[in-house]
């Protein structure tokens, strides 16, 4: 039986990219295919470690460690997942492709023409989900409550895009609190530093911004919680939007 390290490579890169984008769907994540592929990237670099005779499992402890690295406190939502789907699209994969074998979690495909076909459907199958999760995203994506902000902070002006999430109910002091990407103001200073410990720890800077202006109408010296990351410009607090949206 021949075995290309090319193949088996690219097969398994495969794989890995089908597994991600699965992830992403069951998990409602809003990856991009470039962190899509970096991830696979990383996870196929287990291939080479495969040679490691006298260290069994060192793809599981591999993936563990990558796992631990990127996702940090989120390890236990992510990585269970992530190997339920693997194996599950892995074996099935194997079971098409008689003469394969599955080594350390490393799929092992020979050289035949029945078994290249089998590499081109695969292929084609990613291509397939990739089309769909770029359109479901497109499809999706909640423009209706997308609104235009303005802010008004330190002499300047800033014009964002706010998202209405009808699950923001944060308050600070008993008032709703907005939250802003960091990126998308310039320096401040803070009145408080918030610190929330969950699956990912997040640091909030708590700030008074002397006016915002949504849908025509002005709220002055509103609360706004600024985030290091943020899916959107600015998240509206559906308590304080309340007879302005």
């Amino acid at each position: 039986m021949e075995v290309y390290v090319e193949l088996t490579y690219c097969m398994n890169g495969i794989l890995f990219i089908m597994t991600y984008e699965m992830i992403s769907l069951l998990l409602n994540i809003n990856w991009s295919f470039l962190k899509i592929l970096f991830l696979s990237f990383l996870s196929n670099i287990s291939i080479v470690l495969i040679y490691i005779d006298y260290l069994p499992y060192i793809s599981f402890l591999y993936w563990i460690v990558l796992f631990l690295f990127i996702f940090k406190k989120q390890f236990f939502l992510y990585f269970p997942v992530f190997l339920i789907v693997y194996f599950s699209i892995l074996f099935f994969i194997n079971t098409l492709i008689k003469e394969s074998f599955i080594y350390n979690g490393i799929l092992i495909t020979p050289i035949n023409y029945k078994d290249i076909v089998i590499v081109v459907m695969t292929c084609v199958f990613l291509i397939i989900e990739t089309i769909y999760l770029i359109y479901a995203k497109r499809k999706i994506k909640p423009k209706d409550d997308l609104y235009d902000v303005t802010l008004i902070f330190n002499n300047k002006i800033y014009h964002l895009s706010g998202f209405l999430d009808s699950g923001n109910h944060a308050n600070y002091l008993g008032y709703p609190l907005i939250f802003i990407k960091k990126s998308k103001i310039d320096t401040y200073q803070q009145l408080d530093t918030l610190i929330i410990d969950g699956l990912k720890k997040r640091k909030i800077d708590i700030i008074l911004v002397d006016q915002v202006l949504v849908n025509k109408q002005s709220l002055r010296n509103v609360y706004i919680g600024v985030l290091d990351e943020l899916d959107y410009d600015c998240l509206l607090n559906k308590e304080l939007m309340g007879g302005i949206i």
